[in-house]
């Protein structure tokens, strides 16, 4: 188990990298190895029980659009494939944390740390040629296909290195009341290490100009400083920072012109570009309506020139997941759809205790899944059960399961 869900991300997150798209085939094979502890698991915790339970219904009502699915050769094998993935990943997460709490998130560290390696080499050896100009053309993506999908690639993988560094900055920079002494024994090596790699993965966020990751990052910090530290201490160290970025941002043109063309890219308003995408994912949203137009179809009404047609089948960036999942499933799959994160995180909040010592797990398990939650409004992947961010998701929640048992 040490090994297989480490390798399963591994191989997701190649995914994302030229020329090993297809190894993530394996990795949804390997799932099948934790399915096989379900029915085991769900007898020692009723959380994980219910939340299979939430899963199934929403898979069973995918499978039910296939009945008035434009496509239901795509829907119907696309609600499975949801609740095999939404499951074994999420059993996969559950006992990676019951059998190694101490370093709960820690199956996401190597990836990251290849994330980091590959980009470092990219960025000394100009590597691709395109690694600036790919994509958008608008910021660093190094061998990744596009800025956004590297910025993604940290965005899920860095919690596993900003955890273990909060702890120890607050440990031996703050010795602050809300966490004891002894809860991290970790080396001065250890520490370092740990925080050079947050910094490096900081660098390289900023050089893709991923807006949505980016925006993700901090609302994951600002959240999980919302459930650990005094209101007051938050509130004037946030107001302090705001007077003096605006302060500094009116005091010289040079910083004012470059935090401008950071923040707009090449855009007059933020979002000029995919404004013909959100227009079509708020039509389809409104054809989708009650019932939706089945599991994994894009609206046929909603045909732009820039999106792809394959044979009968019409595929569109969707832009927002909850609108999209409209367009797919209806309002109730929707509602089904949100039952299932929604009770993981009420059962974080709802934890016994204050987020004291080791409840700082439900406080971050709750910022990571809220900033998660924000970037898939950005990207759509809350839909994709196909996309490497939907499989770590799931993994994600399954180790929340087990923080929420716990406390």
């Amino acid at each position: 188990m040490r090994v297989v869900l480490p390798l399963i991300v591994l191989l997701e997150i190649g995914r994302t990298f030229y020329h090993t798209n297809a190894v993530y085939i394996l990795s949804r094979a390997l799932l099948f190895y934790f399915l096989i502890f379900a029915y085991t698991e769900v007898k020692k915790n009723k959380q994980l029980k219910v939340y299979i339970i939430l899963v199934l219904l929403f898979a069973l009502w995918a499978l039910a659009t296939t009945i008035w699915s434009y496509d239901p050769i795509v829907t119907f094998p696309r609600a499975f494939y949801f609740a095999y993935v939404a499951v074994g990943a999420a059993i996969a997460g559950y006992l990676w944390y019951a059998y190694f709490s101490k370093s709960f998130l820690s199956f996401l560290l190597p990836a990251n740390i290849i994330i980091v390696v590959i980009s470092l080499v990219s960025l000394i050896t100009n590597q691709p040629a395109d690694a600036w100009t790919g994509g958008c053309g608008i910021g660093f993506m190094g061998f990744a296909p596009h800025q956004n999908t590297l910025g993604m690639m940290i965005l899920l993988t860095i919690p596993a290195v900003l955890f273990p560094s909060l702890k120890i900055l607050n440990v031996k920079f703050q010795k602050s009341e809300i966490i004891n002494s002894d809860f991290v024994h970790v080396s001065l090596l250890s520490s370092i290490s740990y925080l050079l790699l947050l910094l490096l993965n900081i660098y390289l966020l900023i050089l893709t100009q991923s807006r949505g990751s980016i925006i993700s990052i901090l609302l994951m910090i600002i959240t999980f400083l919302i459930f650990t530290i005094n209101w007051k201490l938050l509130i004037t160290s946030g107001l302090t920072l705001v007077l003096f970025i605006t302060a500094l941002f009116f005091a010289s043109p040079q910083i004012r012109t470059s935090v401008t063309d950071y923040v707009f890219k090449t855009e007059t308003v933020i979002g000029d570009r995919r404004t013909s995408q959100i227009k079509a994912t708020l039509s389809a949203a409104q054809h989708g309506g009650l019932i939706g137009l089945g599991y994994g179809i894009s609206d046929p009404q909603n045909v732009i020139p820039s999106e792809v047609q394959a044979g009968t089948r019409y595929y569109r960036e969707k832009m927002i997941s909850v609108l999209a999942l409209v367009e797919e499933v209806g309002v109730v799959g929707l509602g089904l759809f949100l039952a299932i994160i929604g009770y993981v995180l009420w059962g974080l909040i709802n934890a016994k205790g204050k987020m004291l010592n080791d409840k700082w797990e439900g406080a971050f398990m709750i910022a990571v899944l809220v900033a998660l939650s924000f970037d898939a409004q950005v990207e759509a992947w809350w839909l994709g059960a196909g996309s490497w961010q939907f499989c770590l998701f799931f993994a994600i929640i399954g180790c929340s399961i087990g923080v929420g048992k716990k406390q």
